[in-house]
């Protein structure tokens, strides 16, 4: 366990940690109202088993996943998918960056800037990651730079994670996409409120058992554990909390990473050290193929078979920058 490092700027405050760089938590002053849209796991602090990944450790608000991709290819998958998943898993969830300590290389005047070596057999030298309160405005800047030792595609994942209000229904999600797909298979432990392997076009309307389910609005009512992917995505991602008459704006850049997943996590994960307790929504602007490995994302998949683009390119010859950001507003 490690202290946070917490600093601040004209309009806000926000911490973070070495462990998986994560950004612990942050809030934003909207005319002097105080606006906190993280989640932030209960348990942050309390683990120290090193059997348990770092980022799940200190689950807060925002990480990055290089390679991206956790999960084991599931039960049910089309043959398409059985195909080119096989066994596939990556070595660490969501790569080095989401567990080991980063060094911090600056920490001070609002800004922060972290560093991450990676092991020699790795395409990735190193990661170098920025954050910053944008001074003037309840808005906070990310970059991440992916620094290659050979040239080589690699899947990459930034991981925010926003808080769901306790009322069913007063999360409302704004967000454009080209193809919206339901997780290529079954998530135990059968908690989703969506079909596997289905397209839609709104997420008002995703693909449900007996018609159709609103995952536009959120919470739904009951435990819910849902991944979905909307590829092509058109515009940043607006998440409007209503009761707190407040609006969270996350907007990346899209030619890098294409997609965005949506992770609804409502008391549905039982592995440890979720327990059935952790509330979260992933929003996260990615190239990959879901949360699949990363053997899968940099190979022929049915995403990219249909010309969504599922891995990033990154060579020795000059740095992959992705810049990002998370702005707050009042409603």
């Amino acid at each position: 366990m490690t202290a946070e490092r917490e600093l601040g700027w004209s309009h806000g405050r926000f911490a973070v940690l070495p462990t998986a760089g994560m950004l612990a938590w942050a809030e934003f002053d909207l005319d002097g109202q105080r606006f906190r849209p993280f989640a932030r796991a209960d348990w942050m602090g309390t683990i120290t088993d090193p059997a348990i990944v770092g980022h799940l450790r200190e689950l807060g608000g925002e990480f990055v996943g290089v390679p991206f991709g956790s999960s084991p290819p599931p039960e049910g998958m089309t043959e398409d998918w059985r195909r080119c998943a096989g066994s596939h898993c990556n070595p660490t969830d969501h790569g080095p960056s989401a567990d080991r300590d980063w060094e911090v290389v600056s920490c001070a005047d609002g800004a922060v800037h972290m560093r991450l070596d990676y092991d020699e057999d790795s395409p990735v030298a190193r990661l170098e990651r920025h954050v910053s309160g944008r001074d003037g405005s309840p808005a906070l800047d990310f970059r991440l730079e992916i620094h290659a030792r050979r040239p080589a595609l690699v899947s990459v994942g930034l991981h925010p994670i926003f808080r769901l209000p306790e009322t069913p229904g007063q999360l409302q999600i704004d967000a454009g996409f080209e193809l919206g797909q339901t997780y290529p298979g079954l998530i135990p432990p059968g908690k989703t409120r969506a079909l596997p392997n289905r397209d839609f076009t709104s997420l008002s309307e995703v693909p449900a058992p007996g018609g159709t389910t609103d995952l536009g609005r959120l919470p739904p009512a009951g435990e819910v554990e849902e991944v979905l992917l909307l590829g092509g995505a058109t515009g940043p991602a607006v998440l409007r909390y209503l009761e707190d008459r407040a609006a969270v704006t996350l907007d990346w850049d899209r030619e890098i990473l294409p997609s965005l997943m949506l992770w609804i996590s409502d008391h549905g994960a039982e592995d440890p050290p979720f327990n059935g307790r952790y509330r979260g929504l992933g929003v996260e602007p990615l190239a990959a193929a879901f949360d699949l490995a990363d053997a899968i994302s940099t190979a022929p998949n049915p995403l990219n078979r249909r010309g969504l683009r599922t891995a990033v390119q990154i060579t020795p010859q000059a740095p992959v920058p992705v810049d990002y950001s998370v702005s707050a507003a009042p409603l």
